[in-house]
């Protein structure tokens, strides 16, 4: 066991969150010391997809999501359909957000496409905010919290779902789970390990017109502009697309969900519900071989509430993870709504329609997606072929679990800062929200500590 005597602060996790923490807190105190301690599994299967279940990757590693996730600011080169693209959501409807800027306020409409590298490399958190000065314990799991460590700010940062473990295994939680498992209750929060959700994500590819095949559209192609260095620097797509939907939609289908109210936060305001993004090259389970590009939606904020659990008192154990996915009619309308506006972008009377794409080539035995889909047709390959963003939150909420100085409930001396304390789903990717976090969490933790 490591001692506390001599720490100042121990940070459990060494990812995105945790990383900016221990660097920011020895800046605002040279003389703090700081023990960082780092150490993803699968869900289980889910109702809302008919018993499938999904993969859900974690960043086990100095950087944690940063070095496995994307960051969708990178200055990228004109891509030649980038004109077709956006000029078929114009047609749409969709304009573009002034000077393009996706972090103007609103983020709804067409935007430039921003990823987190430098000169092509990926900017992981612990090297671009450095751990000179840290004292840091790799390869090391932590078993539990100690509450009586009294003097010691233990700040948790192991990520939406080893934070609410560890918890749990610290006796901290619902006594029903606890006590199933042996773990003796300490502080009752039942709240720990709820509210969990996560963002999914659908592929599809879209198959070129006979006579555009060879016309550079698409990585793979012979085309000599795909052999240009910068072409490698990031993903091959120009924009960044978000979207909403129909609120008298919306509103409906809250009401099926029993939200009848009509202050409810995805009513009060318009909110991007999707994100879609055209990229000039086909994916799995086909080859980029210049003949697809293809399109990547994500579903920004979803209404279905899951839960992260424990199944045993081992800490080698991975947390039992059920995002409850597709499990509101108001996630389910929002799908079929912004499926049914990918194909008229592809296939309808815009540019990309008329000029370049010839159909979706599914699979899985569907049928090509169309504007005029059934619900149970939409529901089906939403079901079938969705995977996670790896964009867990929400599981050690703000107002359940931490106060809004990020400190547990009942408990002196023990903070969170990672993605599980956002109370509502971030509508959009969480890297930034998660920097803002830990940067404003080492405001706060020093400010606490002069006092």
């Amino acid at each position: 066991m490591t001692t506390t005597v001599n720490w100042d602060y121990i940070i459990v996790g060494g990812g995105l969150a945790g990383s900016v923490l221990a660097n920011r807190l020895l800046q605002y105190d040279s003389s703090a010391r700081i023990l960082m301690l780092e150490a993803g599994p699968n869900s289980i299967p889910q109702k809302g997809y008919d018993g499938r279940q999904i993969d859900i990757a974690a960043g086990r590693a100095l950087g944690g999501g940063s070095v496995v996730n994307g960051f969708t600011n990178l200055d990228r080169p004109p891509l030649p359909s980038g004109n077709h693209v956006e000029q078929s959501w114009a047609a749409l409807g969709v304009k573009a957000i002034p000077e393009y800027d996706m972090n103007s306020g609103n983020n709804i409409g067409l935007g430039e496409l921003n990823e987190n590298r430098h000169k092509g490399a990926r900017q992981i958190a612990s090297k671009v905010y450095p751990l000179d000065g840290i004292t840091v314990l790799t390869d090391t799991l932590v078993e539990a919290i100690l509450p009586e460590c009294h003097g010691t700010g233990v700040i948790v940062s192991a990520g939406a779902y080893r934070t609410p473990q560890l918890l749990m295994l610290s006796g901290i939680g619902s006594p029903e789970v606890l006590t199933r498992c042996g773990i003796k209750p300490k502080v009752e929060l039942p709240g720990v390990g709820q509210n969990f959700n996560d963002h999914v994500l659908l592929f599809l590819n879209w198959q070129f017109k006979e006579y555009s095949k060879h016309e550079g559209h698409a990585l793979g192609s012979d085309h000599p502009r795909w052999r240009e260095p910068q072409f490698g620097m990031g993903m091959p797509a120009s924009f960044v697309v978000s979207t909403d939907v129909p609120q008298d939609g919306l509103a409906a289908a809250l009401a099926k969900d029993g939200e009848v109210h009509s202050n409810h936060y995805l009513l009060k305001n318009t909110h991007a519900a999707m994100e879609n993004i055209v990229m000039y090259f086909g994916v799995p389970p086909l080859q980029p071989d210049g003949t697809h590009i293809s399109t990547a939606l994500m579903g920004m904020k979803p209404t279905s509430r899951g839960t992260v659990s424990i199944a045993s008192k081992n800490p080698a154990d991975p947390p039992v993870l059920d995002p409850n996915y597709f499990d509101t009619e108001a996630d389910r309308y929002v799908w079929r709504v912004s499926l049914r506006k990918i194909a008229s972008l592809m296939t309808g009377d815009t540019p990309l329609g008329r000029e370049v794409v010839e159909g979706e080539t599914p699979h899985g035995g569907f049928a090509p997606l169309s504007v005029d889909a059934m619900d149970e047709y939409l529901d089906s390959r939403v079901k079938s072929q969705t995977v996670s963003t790896f964009h867990g939150s929400g599981s050690c909420a703000m107002g359940s679990v931490v106060d809004t100085e990020l400190r547990v409930k009942g408990i002196q001396n023990l903070r969170i800062v990672d993605a599980s304390v956002f109370p509502v789903t971030i509508g959009g990717h969480l890297q930034a929200a998660t920097y803002a976090l830990a940067e404003q969490a080492a405001v706060m933790i020093s400010d606490a500590k002069r006092k």
